[in-house]
């Protein structure tokens, strides 16, 4: 998923946005950390972990928040990559910056891979033509590769799948059953719950 870069990780650990999911205003860490919270939106822990970490989006510099999402998706840390989910969702924005930074992380891989395609098929506009193009690419995460096909399955598209990314999709469904995973569904369910999320906000 890529080697460490000991200032990328320091810058993103560093930012405002992580902090503020770490810390209360008072500057006391937080006892309950929103890591694995945020990756179970369904539970009470998640939604409150994604309302913290709402009501600091909204609250903050447009600007700043994507700066600190883009460091985020840089990052080879899946913690991160949660929190840089949730503030692509209720930010709202598109820019090229973190576009690019979004789909290469899903290119690269990541723990929470269903989660950012889930994150990814809500913000972009654009997902099904880069999702298809990302399933014709050998070297894509497989946990990226089986989520991006259960969420095209959802979205009505039509574009027809070609014959690498055939092949690529039963090579990687084949990894994710052999360690027991199942990428597809977690992304479609973490897409239901975070909706809901963002109709309750």
């Amino acid at each position: 998923m890529g080697d460490i870069s000991e200032p990328i990780e320091s810058a993103a650990w560093e930012t405002a946005l992580v902090r503020s999911v770490l810390f209360t205003q008072a500057g006391n860490r937080r006892r309950s950390l929103p890591y694995l919270a945020l990756r179970a939106l369904d539970l009470p822990s998640g939604r409150a972990a994604f309302k913290r970490l709402r009501a600091y989006v909204l609250e903050s510099i447009p600007d700043e928040v994507d700066a600190d999402a883009s460091r985020l998706l840089q990052s080879i840390n899946w913690r991160l990559h949660g929190i840089a989910a949730v503030t692509l969702l209720v930010s709202g924005r598109q820019t090229d910056e973190l576009l690019h930074r979004l789909w290469y992380r899903l290119r690269s891989g990541s723990a929470v891979a269903p989660a950012l395609c889930a994150a990814a098929s809500m913000v972009d506009r654009n997902f099904a033509v880069r999702a298809h193009a990302l399933l014709a690419d050998r070297e894509c995460f497989y946990r990226t590769t089986v989520a991006l096909d259960a969420l095209l399955a959802l979205s009505g598209s039509d574009i027809p799948y070609s014959h690498e990314a055939r092949e690529n999709l039963l090579v990687a469904k084949a990894e994710d059953h052999r360690l027991h995973r199942s990428s597809g569904l977690e992304a479609q369910h973490w897409r239901e719950d975070a909706a809901r999320c963002l109709a309750a906000a």
